[in-house]
């Protein structure tokens, strides 16, 4: 088994229901088998791509894209931890989910 030990002010349990804190300050803690191991790298690996693709495009302070103040999509909605602008059928799908 492998421990992975993330130092994040996220309420990381939100999305990870496995992972325990490990004290007061945000750090996390989540064992896991060599075969889970190589899945969370290729998925920080494809997380590493995105992010690098989005490198351009021009944000406000909070890193959210600036597009998103033209755009009819103007409901607020907090997805781990983001905020993404949803228009109405879209929040309606989601709430669905």
């Amino acid at each position: 088994m492998r421990t992975l030990r993330i130092s994040c002010m996220y309420q990381m349990d939100e999305v990870i229901p496995e992972i325990e804190p490990k004290d007061d300050i945000g750090i996390w803690h989540l064992t896991f088998c060599k075969t889970c191991r190589s899945s969370m790298l290729s998925s920080l690996e494809q997380w590493r791509l995105e992010c690098i693709s989005r490198r351009d495009i021009v944000k406000d302070s909070d890193g959210c894209p600036e597009e998103w103040y033209d755009s009819p999509a103007n409901i607020p909605v907090r997805v781990n931890g983001a905020t993404v602008m949803m228009t109405e059928e879209e929040y309606q799908k989601y709430m669905e989910d």
